[in-house]
């Protein structure tokens, strides 16, 4: 599968990889069609929080914020660092919107 290349608002096709890169100023995260978090991540996710069926979506380019959909695409925010989970909001939309532009919403 190919992906888009993303710098500000300019898309840019770069159809031979097997990530996607949005930079946002600081913010860099890769979407991967492949398998990003080892099983053992994603029961322990849906064990300790209660989040069911959670499917990684993509990860920061440090490894520390992974983000999750549930099964009705309820978005999640894993910070590594602080061993902590955010619900960032009820749709993949609103959940970066927020991340990006209004984080204090989280």
């Amino acid at each position: 599968m190919g992906h888009w290349e993303l710098h500000k608002s300019e898309p840019v096709d770069a159809s031979n990889s097997n990530e996607a890169q949005y930079l946002n100023k600081s913010h860099s995260i890769h979407v991967r069609t492949s398998d990003i978090v080892p099983p053992y991540n994603i029961k322990y996710f849906a064990k300790t929080f209660s989040i069911i069926n959670p499917r990684a979506l993509c990860i920061d380019q440090s490894g520390f914020s992974i983000w999750i959909l549930d099964n009705h695409d309820h978005m999640f925010c894993w910070n590594n660092m602080e061993y902590d989970m955010e619900y960032m909001e009820s749709s993949l939309i609103e959940g970066f919107t927020n991340y990006f532009f209004k984080p204090e919403d989280i």
